[in-house]
């Protein structure tokens, strides 16, 4: 029954209640590691370049080594996030965003250890760290270099309610209207995806283009896999991803309530009359480009 459209105002009291508590809960976890919550609206008025309303979400698929030196160019004259183990990659984007691991038995538990050997020069990043669980969770925070603790932002997340994809969508934007107009500045809504939550944030920080970089999916290469110039830079010998050969695990419907290319269809047909929003891919081969536009460099 509450699926039905006139049910809307009660899956969005109950979304908006498990965004508060999150946002309760993210802001203690913050304070007993001596980090400070997430404000995206401070945040999105920190960025360089946020006037040009575009928004770079880098993932790690292998397409990202067919970019160009121009390409990176365009990308750093606007906004950019890059996701876990994007800190492999040279360049440097305004935003890391980190998911921490649940176990030490894997490469990702030492990723943000890859932040200390960067040169940011004047241009120190943002990170972003999805609140710690666990104790082993929390120790991730540690890989953090002491000079970077004054960036570094925790944040949360939260399940859209709604099962139905007809809902999806317009419960987001609901969502987000709301947020902005709130105190709640630390909780992003999730599906099981960080592509998804950066997507979410490139929303509330009112971003109205998203490009997605190495948003593959259609397979799970990396780009250090292709080209292990990447690994030899980092003084690495491998780097597991902990993926099985085949599709992106974001795109396994067993363990999430929508996986990523059916939250971000729901989103593109909910933002498609609001021309000022547009959601681009560039790689034309991932399967994002059934639904978005590929994305044209240069333009």
């Amino acid at each position: 029954m509450l699926e039905i459209p006139r049910a809307r105002v009660f899956r969005n009291a109950i979304v908006w209640r498990d965004i508060r508590r999150e946002s309760l809960y993210v802001s203690a976890r913050a304070r007993e590691a001596g980090f400070q919550p997430l404000d995206f609206q401070r945040l999105g008025n920190s960025l360089a370049n946020r006037e040009t309303k575009r928004f770079f979400i880098l993932g790690s698929g292998s397409s990202v080594n067919k970019l160009t030196n121009q390409n990176f160019e365009e990308v750093r004259s606007h906004t950019s996030v890059g996701i876990n183990a994007w800190l492999l990659h040279d360049f440097v984007p305004d935003i890391y965003a980190y998911e921490p691991v649940t176990h030490r038995q894997t490469d990702h538990f030492g990723t943000l250890r890859l932040l200390a050997a960067k040169d940011f020069g004047l241009a120190e990043p943002q990170i972003l760290f999805l609140k710690p669980r666990a104790p082993i969770e929390q120790e991730q925070l540690e890989h953090i270099p002491r000079t970077l603790h004054k960036n570094t932002y925790l944040y949360g997340r939260a399940t859209p309610f709604t099962r139905s994809p007809l809902n999806l969508g317009r419960d987001i934007n609901w969502a987000i209207a709301t947020q902005r107009m709130s105190r709640t500045r630390n909780v992003t809504l999730d599906s099981g995806a960080s592509v998804f939550r950066m997507t979410y944030l490139a929303l509330l920080m009112r971003f109205t283009e998203i490009v997605y970089v190495g948003v593959d999916l259609h397979d799970s290469r990396y780009f250090w896999e292709e080209n292990r110039d990447f690994l030899e830079a980092n003084g690495l010998a491998s780097f597991d991803s902990g993926q099985t050969p085949g599709p992106h695990e974001t795109t396994n419907a067993e363990n999430r309530p929508f996986v990523i290319t059916e939250i971000l269809r729901a989103l593109v047909t909910a933002m498609s009359p609001r021309r000022e929003f547009r959601l681009f891919t560039a790689n034309p081969e991932s399967p994002l480009a059934e639904f978005m536009p590929v994305y044209t460099w240069g333009d």
